[in-house]
């Protein structure tokens, strides 16, 4: 992949202009995805019910479902949306509500509609209800959707009593399929015992399809009762297995003869749920006491990781923690598990990240060191962080109590916020870290200045909501003041630091109108890697909703828009098959890759595991593909190829416009999923950057 020559490009001046470096990088690089005034867009057999010609987004705060949108592995979002009521249309409260899937305005699709029939039910049964499509969740790759909803028969009303009027529906867009119901009978438990109301919290889908649910069977059918009525369900339609249920005896490594209890607050037998993309489940676990080992409640409590049926303690209540002195055992705090592990944080390496509080007195722990944060590496524990020690903040600066908001990367960094000790005031005693075990490093701090919002402090970061990539790249949302508080959305990267990604006064424009009114981002950040797609996938693609307030949250509303943190952005995130329409790309590298040569190579054959670069130490994350890989390097700086190799300026930036606009005519081309990466070198032609990989569908 030597390039024959280099071209004769001088080293220009720095090309951000002042006003340039005060804009987000979603005002640079953000898309609409879809918003008020828009029209529906059309299934292509996905759902049977297309809405007519003329139909469009309701604008006002009720043109959705309420709800963030969810983005996979290649940057496919998926999303619900209320359509404008229109009698002479047909639209009305009983068939507005639909779900989308898509990368932006050109290729989204209709998924399911409101007032769809659901396959293997009776036909007048139909997706419907006070809320008719409750939640979802797609795969990180392959398309794979699970689907809660509602349902109801205004034909025949007894087909949906309150007792069986929700399901879970599962497959891929065109072939949703019934995965249980409520009020059918469960297989994997028998008697007769019948599935209860839907469970959508903690629901999830892997790239083979297969999904992890859970389920309050319905008491007094079957021997259920309220003491044995909770369930986890793994598997596919048609093939549900149980995985864990109340009250009966837990079959895993590490314990005999335990009876499964429920987690305290929570009515199922695991409160957190995370499924990785292999098939291997982390959850929580709780024992009835006594029942086999756990003789009190002081060891009831568990982490386990559950693998092709077996499921395995991996730490428990009342083990010595490691790190810690003799005595301090692992211990519930009356409120809570033994450890907090929101949102079942790990990654695709099946390691786990909790945070766990130690009672005063036993081991000589006190009230300035009771909490340590603790790693479990898929072999070993390790304490990672121990209230009370040294934060690499300023002399004098401990950490203080860690909060729940832990997430962990494919790279074994951890983000978290803490409160602060020592040397701080009530003005500064929280911040934001990142980094890896023991080389952890200040992200963010209370009181500090707001990069990119001149004259604006953070506020407190004791409840942050934050996502990060496996590059280690961060999108936190931070309370920002500057006498009137208002909430942003911040980036942090190796290569730019800490950055304005979202302001809520940044222009966004539809068919319904334009806002600079201050927009609220709805929801949570959560960590998405390759096991839970949430709001940003482990490329750095975002998708968010962003609802306009004051006057125009009436006219404009709910939008969907999406945006990218890291070195390279491109857009739009789709373009025709039939060629002639350009995806612009735009290098961001950071000073430390200023004057750098760059070569943007393209593949359509992925982006895992990559390749090594021929120049240098670093893995190019694109799968080496013959025909795209050797086009892009063949057609580079062409009209195919344009300004896809050249040089960075001072401050990093790719030099010129570059594109890759796919020549007219093309055939046979639709559905091919490209990605992109460009390589960094020295003047010695040694690779010394390689930024994260771009997606582009051509639809």
């Amino acid at each position: 992949m030597r390039p024959s020559h280099l071209p004769a490009f001088a080293f220009p001046a720095l090309v951000l202009s002042a006003g340039l470096l005060g804009q987000s990088t979603f005002a640079r690089h953000g898309q609409v995805v879809f918003g008020a005034g828009m029209p529906m867009p059309s299934s292509l057999g996905a759902s049977p019910n297309d809405f007519p010609a003329g139909a469009v987004m309701r604008a006002g705060v009720l043109g959705t479902a309420g709800v963030q949108p969810v983005i996979d592995g290649d940057g496919t979002m998926l999303f619900a949306v209320r359509a404008a009521l229109d009698t002479g249309l047909g639209i009305t409260t009983t068939n507005a509500m639909a779900l989308l899937r898509g990368r932006d305005g050109g290729d989204l699709r209709l998924v399911v509609r409101q007032d769809d029939p659901v396959a293997g039910l009776p036909t007048t049964t139909r997706i419907n209800g006070a809320l008719p499509i409750r939640t979802y969740q797609s795969s990180p790759f392959g398309g794979h959707l699970l689907v809660s909803v509602g349902l109801a028969d205004a034909v025949v009303p007894t087909n949906t009593p309150a007792t069986a009027d929700s399901a879970h529906l599962l497959g891929t867009p065109g072939a949703l399929q019934l995965l249980l119901r409520e009020g059918d009978v469960v297989p994997a438990v028998g008697g007769g015992a019948r599935y209860g109301e839907i469970e959508s919290i903690g629901m999830n889908v892997n790239s083979q399809g297969r999904a992890v649910v859970r389920n309050r069977m319905q008491a007094g059918i079957g021997g259920v009762t309220t003491a044995n009525d909770g369930i986890v369900l793994v598997g596919t339609v048609g093939n549900l297995v149980t995985m864990l249920r109340e009250g009966s005896p837990w079959s895993g490594v590490g314990a005999t003869g335990e009876i499964v209890a429920v987690p305290v607050g929570t009515d199922f037998p695991a409160r957190n749920l995370r499924q990785l993309d292999d098939g291997r489940i982390v959850h929580d676990l709780r024992f009835a006491v006594p029942s086999g080992s756990a003789t009190s409640t002081a060891n009831d409590s568990a982490f386990a990781v559950w693998n092709g049926g077996i499921d395995s303690i991996v730490v428990r209540e009342g083990d010595q923690a490691p790190g810690m002195p003799s005595g301090a055992l692992f211990a519930d705090n009356g409120t809570n598990i033994f450890a907090v592990m929101p949102n079942a944080p790990s990654n695709k390496a099946g390691a786990i990240v909790f945070t766990t509080t130690f009672p005063i007195g036993p081991g000589g722990v006190t009230a300035d060191d009771d909490q340590a944060m603790f790693l479990h590496d898929g072999t070993t524990l390790h304490i990672v962080l121990r209230e009370g020690e040294p934060a690499p903040v300023g002399p004098g600066v401990t950490f203080g109590f860690v909060q729940n908001s832990l997430q962990l990367n494919d790279a074994g960094q951890i983000a978290f916020a803490a409160a602060l000790g020592g040397a701080v005031t009530a003005a500064d005693d929280t911040a934001v870290f990142l980094g890896a075990p023991g080389s952890f490093a200040m992200v963010a701090r209370e009181g500090g200045a707001v990069p990119g919002l001149p004259g604006h402090q953070f506020g407190s970061f004791a409840f942050p909501s934050f996502a990060i990539d496996e590059r280690g790249h961060l999108l936190l949302l931070a309370t920002v003041t500057n006498g009137t508080s208002r909430t942003v959305a911040m980036e942090y990267t190796p290569e730019h630091g800490l950055a304005l990604f979202f302001d809520p006064v940044d222009p966004i424009a539809t068919p319904a109108g334009s806002t600079t009114l201050p927009a609220t981002l709805a929801g949570t950040l959560q960590f998405s890697s390759d096991n839970c797609m949430t709001l940003m996938n482990n490329h750095g693609d975002v998708g968010f909703l962003a609802t306009s307030t004051g006057a125009e949250s009436t006219t404009i509303g709910c939008t969907y828009v999406r945006g990218h943190v890291g070195a390279m952005f491109a857009t739009p995130a789709t373009v025709p098959a039939t060629g002639g329409v350009p995806q612009q790309f735009k290098l961001e590298c950071g000073p430390a890759n200023a004057n750098r040569f760059y070569f943007v190579l393209a593949t359509s054959q992925g982006t895992r595991p990559g390749f090594p670069s021929p120049l240098g130490p670093q893995i190019v994350p694109l799968v080496f593909d013959p025909t795209w890989t050797n086009l892009s390097v063949s057609f580079a700086n062409t009209s195919v190829w344009s300004g896809t190799f050249g040089f960075t300026d001072a401050a990093g930036v790719g030099v010129g416009p570059a594109s890759f606009t796919l020549p007219a005519g093309a055939t046979g081309l639709t559905g091919i999923a490209l990605h992109h990466a460009a390589v960094l070198f020295d003047l010695s032609l040694v690779s010394t950057f390689v930024t994260e990989p771009v997606g582009l569908l051509l639809r």
